[in-house]
Formats: structure tokens, C-alpha cells, sequence
């Protein structure tokens, strides 16, 4: 339900809008089936049309 929220909420942001999820700390390993959200806690990724644009650790 919260992610069906979340997206729901993206996708109503005017084009050029910038959302802070959460951050990651140091580097992390991911793999198939993991919690991304819980993986990358402490850190950011900068994503524009979909583009990785940057990655801040």
C-alpha cells in the first residue's frame, strides 16, 4: 500500500521536481530480491528521465 502510494504521488510531480527518499553512507552491495529501500538507506542517487545522474555516497 505505501509503495502503491508513493508511486501514485510521483507520478502527479510536475517534469524537473527533485524527491528525497533516502540516503546511503557507504558503499553497498545488492543483490536480486533485497529491499532497495533498506539497502540504500544513507545514501543518494540522482535520477533524471529515468538516467542515473549522480551518486552520492
Amino acid at each position: 500500500e505505501e509503495m502503491q502510494g508513493q508511486s501514485q504521488a510521483l507520478a502527479e510531480l510536475p517534469i524537473g521536481s527533485v524527491v528525497t527518499q533516502f540516503t546511503v553512507e557507504n558503499p553497498v552491495d545488492v543483490r536480486i530480491g533485497e529491499n532497495i529501500f533498506q539497502r540504500l538507506e544513507g545514501g543518494e542517487i540522482l535520477v533524471k528521465d529515468g538516467i542515473i545522474q549522480e551518486i552520492r555516497l
